[in-house]
């Protein structure tokens, strides 16, 4: 029996430790600690009193293996939150039983903290919960308690299920809910947004802030997505006149949304519109991540690269999972992180959510790999090179499923690109591959003097100006016509991706600036100098432009551009190898990210697939400032991000070799 509780303790007490140690982090007092550590015990007395082995039954799923308790932690500018969502009672134990004794406790809360009873709760809980008797069949729980923590101030909030009857019902049980609480300006404007956000949205959830004096603060209603795109997103924020939140939330996806062509799974989006005191509204969006991410790590790692965008710091991340016991997060499966929320404020702040399943046994800590070669970028180069060579379909390369298939002509040409560089770098760059790459890629030129992302759509200029850097890598005398088609996609307004004359959208035939970066090298053109990083079309990472660019010579370089690659956090492999070659050309420390591209190689010799692609709608001038700017796809098969990873070290190890000579 002893054996069995050290190997799996109490849950209740587990979840006690894991509150200390977040306290201590969070900077809250000895008293707010002990105050917390009482409304765990009054929240979750029966609830988590057992053996923390799941599954967790007789209550609703919080999490998926039934656990009836969810760490959250809330990031923003210079501050950490955090707090959990939990339902009380006795597993097995009536529903509707356990929503009147959840009641009571949230009254026996405020009383612990020193609020003023809210005489009004009782009231809202009979509107949007059923009696006994028409309980629904499916419901497991009717309510829930969530408690906030932000250093010394401890929040209350109840929370009511929905999710019952018609959409439209639910929509009317929410304006009953405003119409009860005086709020009738944000009731007309939640009747005025029925109409363009209705389509999709299901009513899930409500919660109620309560106040210190007895009122009611922030009303916060959940609808969540039918299986749908970000188009869904896009209406909420198109009603709700929050342009300037777009480009934050397309940022996020673009970190952590899903990939692939089709819709999205169903409640792969929860929108809660926040109605507060003053009846200003504001919105967040949950991101359900595990129905999509392959782990928690991916899902750690995009949510440390977009909090600089919120005005936080990565560190907090890896702090507050440390207090928990959480990290390093797991790289095998995506089953702790629940949900990332990205919320703004009506004063204009922001912050990011991250809603956790409680670790039941703490993270073991990560071992580096142990490298034996005495020279591990040559190591690292000549097993990824050797891992390019058997990826090869035939002669040449092929990644990316997009709708219109695989690309081989524009994958094969940066390939080659990049182990041209590897070559030049004087690593083992297997040119025996090369050559019949090479002449493969040759037979594939278009009339028009141009390549194409594979046979089946017009050539385009990004992977001609490949073609022709594939070339000159190789010692080859680029094709005739090529330098023709490319100045045909050319104007006084920048380069597009494909002319004018034979674009498959006219949108595409619009200027872009990470097209541009690639044709101004292969045409050997100047590239105008520029103080801060330029956005990309096609792709989803903000230092791909800069990464492509030509070389700027250190007396031309700006310090807006420097500050903006020094501070930049990568999210995969990919960025990471961007960022490397960014950090190399103006002479920034790179060590730091080459230890961690060697230590993330796999066994196989390829890097993981994190080369993120756009596929753009065409009538959009600026995709990631958009929340819909288009269905993004990874490189599935690695190879684009292995050729990417090889490219960089090359590259740094030519800058670095370079340096020393001078």
């Amino acid at each position: 029996m002893g054996v069995t509780a050290e190997v799996h303790p109490h849950l209740g007490h587990l979840i006690a430790r894991q509150a200390a140690a977040l306290g201590r982090h969070g900077n809250a007092g000895a008293a707010t600690r002990g105050q917390i550590a009482g409304l765990l015990d009054l929240f979750t007395e029966e609830a988590l009193d057992r053996r923390h082995p799941p599954p967790f039954q007789g209550l609703s799923a919080i999490n998926a293996n039934g656990l009836p308790f969810q760490w959250v932690l809330r990031f923003s500018s210079g501050s950490l939150g955090w707090g959990f969502l939990c339902e009380l009672g006795p597993p097995g134990k009536h529903p509707h039983a356990r929503q009147v004794e959840t009641l009571r406790r949230v009254d026996s809360a405020a009383a612990i903290l020193g609020m003023a009873p809210a005489t009004w709760l009782a009231d809202i809980a009979r509107v949007v919960l059923p009696e006994a008797p028409d309980w629904p069949a499916h419901w497991r729980s009717g309510a829930w308690v969530g408690v906030t923590c932000l250093r010394d101030s401890i929040g209350l909030r109840p929370y009511f299920n929905l999710n019952r009857s018609s959409a439209r019902e639910r929509w009317l049980r929410v304006g009953r809910v405003l119409q009860m609480l005086g709020r009738g300006h944000a009731l007309a404007r939640l009747c005025a947004l029925s109409g363009p956000c209705s389509p999709g949205s299901w009513p899930v959830g409500l919660a109620l802030e309560l106040r210190r004096d007895g009122g009611c603060g922030r009303v916060k209603i959940y609808f969540r997505s039918e299986a749908t795109s970000p188009a869904w997103l896009s209406r909420w924020y198109e009603a709700l006149e929050l342009a300037v939140e777009a480009p934050v939330v397309r940022r996020a996806l673009d970190l952590l949304g899903r990939t692939g062509a089709g819709k999205g799974p169903e409640a792969g989006f929860v929108v809660s519109l926040e109605v507060h005191a003053d009846q200003s509204l504001s919105i967040k969006t949950d991101l359900a991540v595990t129905k999509w991410q392959d782990s928690d790590a991916d899902v750690i790692e995009g949510c440390q690269a977009l909090l600089p965008t919120l005005g936080g710091a990565p560190a907090d991340v890896q702090g507050a999972l440390s207090a928990l016991g959480a990290w390093p997060p797991d790289p095998t499966t995506c089953a702790a992180t629940r949900f990332v929320g990205i919320g703004c404020e009506p004063d204009g702040s922001r912050h990011m959510n991250l809603y956790l399943e409680p670790p039941l046994q703490p993270r073991p800590a990560v071992v580096p790999r142990h490298r034996t070669a005495a020279a591990p970028m040559v190591d690292a180069v000549t097993r990824g090179v050797a891992a390019l060579t058997a990826a090869r379909q035939g002669e040449h390369w092929e990644d990316f499923a997009l709708p219109v298939g695989r690309s081989d002509s524009w994958v094969t040409a940066y390939v080659l690109t990049s182990l041209a560089e590897v070559l030049e770098a004087g690593l083992p760059a297997a040119p025996d591959i090369a050559a019949p790459a090479l002449r493969w890629l040759l037979g594939q030129q278009a009339a028009s003097g141009g390549w194409g992302y594979n046979a089946s759509v017009p050539p385009d200029a990004d992977t001609t100006a490949w073609v022709m850097l594939a070339c000159r890598g190789w010692s080859q005398r680029p094709p005739r016509h090529a330098r023709r088609f490319l100045l045909g996609c050319a104007s006084t307004a920048g380069v597009a991706t494909y002319p004018a004359s034979d674009s498959p959208a006219s949108g595409w035939a619009r200027p872009s600036e990470d097209v541009a970066a690639v044709v101004r090298r292969a045409l050997r053109v100047a590239a105008p100098p520029v103080d801060s990083l330029l956005p990309a079309t096609w792709w989803t990472s903000p230092v791909y432009t800069s990464a492509m660019r030509p070389a700027v010579p250190a007396g031309r370089q700006q310090a807006g551009l420097r500050a903006a690659i020094a501070g930049f956090v990568p999210a995969g492999d990919f960025e990471r190898a961007l960022l490397l070659r960014c950090q190399a050309s103006l002479g920034l420390p790179s060590r730091t990210l080459i230890e961690e591209l060697f230590s993330r190689q796999c066994a196989d010799g390829m890097w993981p697939a994190a080369a993120r692609l756009r596929l753009a709608r065409p009538e959009l001038a600026m995709p990631w400032a958009v929340v819909d700017s288009g269905p993004l796809f990874i490189d599935d098969r690695a190879v684009f991000t292995t050729a990417t990873v090889l490219a960089a070290l090359g590259s740094c190890a030519r800058l670095t070799a370079r340096s020393a000579t001078r």
